[in-house]
């Protein structure tokens, strides 16, 4: 008997487990607020607060993507 309320208390654990973890915590803030990191290049930093569809937003993206970062004054 005890072993049965064990194997049911168990099965029903495994079965709720993913739903109720998955509905946790998350990346992104109630506000909207998106995490952008610190080292990023100023042609980067201008796209993020560029319009969608602008020459600042598509170079951010293009060098985001090309993941290349451009000599910056001589400043390491």
């Amino acid at each position: 008997m005890r072993a049965t309320r064990f194997k049911i208390l168990l099965v029903l654990t495994a079965m709720l487990s993913p739903g109720f973890l998955s509905s946790g915590c998350s990346m992104e803030l109630e506000t909207g607020y998106k995490y952008r990191p610190l080292n990023a290049t100023p042609i980067q930093r201008r796209g993020y607060y560029a319009s969608p569809y602008s020459q600042e937003k598509a170079a951010a993206e293009q060098e985001a993507k090309q993941g290349s970062h451009p000599a910056m004054g001589g400043q390491r």
